[in-house]
């Protein structure tokens, strides 16, 4: 049974009133005795999923039976795979290789709850549900008054050299940070760390670099955890994702107390840490799950039981594995349900191949003409060559009349285009005349619903199409309206006035073209002189240019003082109006000059 997020915690369904699952979980868990990791524990007892040797702390080997690293391998050991070694476990959370066991299949699920289950179940109406049981604590039991209460927790994830932090509360992100450092050994995968301690120091540059990223890593935890002092102290959970090589970066006198009852690892598996990872985590145990009615339930819960009735979790003796334990009769079933399954998978895709050949012949309409002159055809109209197209006409295999149906009907996967269609779609100008000749097929379309004219590459192919209507337009075997040809348009005839005046535009166009010539060599000229001026100015010594400046300025002085108007002031145009021995700008100012000066009639 896949579990399924269908609600959260802070629904406010849950203030109804819920009835704690007790009596069938007892029935079905009292068939199978609990695995009790001190029982008969001695020094050199071993994990049989991970294959590793166990702590000899009691607190160690907790830790590594609650760890994602050991139900990832728990987990691989019932679906008959390998156990991976705990770096290249990291490396895959580093790639995003390992999903997440809220999603695990009907086998994860139903060892999960062999092993203690990791869920808190509770009855709603009939419906059974359940939550994390991490979230679950004596201060804050499975009942009415646990939905009033938001999870407020915090959250730490290190892996593969990311690490991420936040603080939730009332569901909100109040902080947050991340970390990353290059720790882990390129292409090998690991630790630097994990692969000193096996197979002693290496003095590489790179192998320098990792550790000194490693302290740098934890010393940035450190600090981190120690800036968010106040806050955690009021946080009733703390969720920690790490590896059992990687605990000390949190684990310390200055840190977190390994004996602290808020620390908790996570009930199912995360991926590279990250914000986005961080708020999903949290959504994970901030949710309930939904397993239907209890009669459903129990039924379903009882079959998986059925099914997996010779898995023995008793750890009777030593390097035992967990796939060894599956009934080999049903394995044998197993394989011989596979072999079925791949005869039948063989003989339906050979049954589609021959059904496929079949197709084929059948939409196929000229099967029966020749394949290497039908390829010879098709060739040679892309290639534009007529005069080869006429001599595969008279040497065709069968009659002439069907080789010209071939020519006219033949659709060309994938788009269905004809002979025509594909002439006009490549510019093919004589084999497309030659086609047009032959009375093609006009209004034919392809896959698309474009006829020949419309695939026309350029203007050239679209004028061959008009005069061969123009040419053919009597002819009744075509319907010239589904070919959506235009009709072409006659030039009509110029009287002698139009061809005049035409001649006159073309002249003025000629008179226009000249005068720009012209205005463009006077620039050029003008352009030309103005740089050699400035070359032979520049040749000149500092005090021949210091004698022509004052003498430009001199010239403009006196030019101020002759070009003035004498009424307004102004300056005057190049022919001055002049009344006695003044001059003016305009006959304006000669009138008022007038005006205030009359002359004297008696001189």
């Amino acid at each position: 049974m896949r579990l399924k997020a269908s609600y959260t915690l802070a629904d406010t369904r849950w203030l109804r009133g819920i009835e704690p699952f007790q009596t069938s979980s007892v029935e079905l868990t009292s068939q199978v005795e609990e695995f009790d990791p001190f029982r008969n524990f001695d020094e050199t007892s071993t994990c049989t999923s991970c294959r590793i040797p166990l702590p000899e702390e009691r607190q160690g080997i907790l830790d590594h039976y609650r760890s994602d690293w050991h139900r990832h391998n728990a987990s691989r050991a019932l679906r008959g795979q390998e156990p991976l070694a705990e770096e290249l476990y990291e490396e895959e959370v580093e790639k995003d290789e390992v999903s997440s066991l809220s999603s695990d299949s009907d086998d994860d699920v139903f060892l999960d709850r062999l092993l203690g289950s990791t869920h808190e179940y509770f009855i709603q109406d009939g419906q059974v549900f359940s939550v994390y049981k991490c979230i679950v604590s004596p201060e804050r039991p499975l009942d009415s008054n646990f939905f009033r209460m938001t999870t407020d927790c915090a959250i730490f994830m290190l892996a593969g050299g990311h690490f991420a932090g936040g603080i939730f509360k009332r569901g909100v992100l109040t902080l947050h940070k991340t970390i990353h450092r290059y720790t882990v050994r390129a292409k090998q995968g690991g630790a630097q760390s994990a692969n000193d301690s096996k197979n002693g120091m290496a003095h590489s540059a790179g192998a320098a670099l990792r550790r000194y990223n490693e302290r740098a890593l934890h010393t940035g935890i450190e600090g981190l955890i120690k800036e968010w002092s106040a806050p955690l102290s009021s946080i009733p959970l703390i969720f920690i994702r790490c590896g059992s090589y990687q605990r000390q970066a949190f684990f310390s006198e200055r840190l977190f107390d390994k004996n602290d009852q808020r620390i908790r690892s996570f009930p199912f598996e995360t991926k590279r840490p990250s914000i986005d990872e961080l708020k999903r985590a949290y959504n994970l145990l901030d949710s309930v799950f939904e397993h239907g009615t209890y009669e459903k339930f129990m039924e379903e819960l009882k079959a998986a039981q059925n099914k997996k009735s010779g898995v023995q979790l008793t750890k009777k003796k030593k390097d035992t594995k967990l796939n060894d334990i599956i009934d080999s009769e049903e394995d044998e079933k197993n394989e011989n349900d596979e072999r079925q399954r791949k005869t039948e998978r063989t003989e339906k895709k050979n049954a589609d191949l021959q059904f496929d050949k079949e197709e084929r012949e059948v939409l196929d309409p000229f099967s029966d003409i020749d394949k290497q002159w039908k390829s010879n055809v098709y060739a040679v109209v892309r290639n534009d060559d007529p005069e080869t197209l006429q001599k595969l006409l008279e040497t065709c295999p069968c009659d002439r009349e069907r080789a010209i149906q071939f020519i006219n009907e033949m659709a060309y996967p994938p788009l269905g285009n004809t002979l025509m269609h594909i002439s006009a779609s490549n510019g093919s100008h004589k084999a497309l005349e030659y086609l047009l000749r032959l009375c093609s097929n006009l209004s034919i379309r392809n896959n698309n619903g474009d006829v020949p004219f419309q695939m026309s590459l350029d203007k050239s192919i679209r004028l061959i199409f008009m005069n061969f209507r123009a040419n053919s337009n009597e002819d009744t075997r075509i319907d010239w309206r589904s070919t959506h040809i235009p009709v072409p348009t006659p030039k009509a005839e110029k009287n002698e006035e139009q061809l005049a005046l035409e001649r006159e535009k073309r002249k003025l166009k000629k008179t226009r073209q000249k005068e720009n010539q012209r205005t463009k060599k006077a620039e050029e000229k003008a352009l030309a002189e103005e740089a050699a001026a400035k070359e032979a100015w520049l040749a000149l010594p500092d005090r021949e240019k210091r004698a022509r400046a004052a003498e430009a300025r001199l010239a403009v002085l006196e030019n101020l003082q002759r070009a003035r108007c004498y009424q307004c002031g102004g300056v005057l145009p190049n022919k001055p109006f002049t009344y006695s021995t003044f001059e003016f700008c305009a006959p304006t100012c000669v009138s008022a000059h007038r005006a205030t000066q009359p002359p004297n009639k008696n001189v």
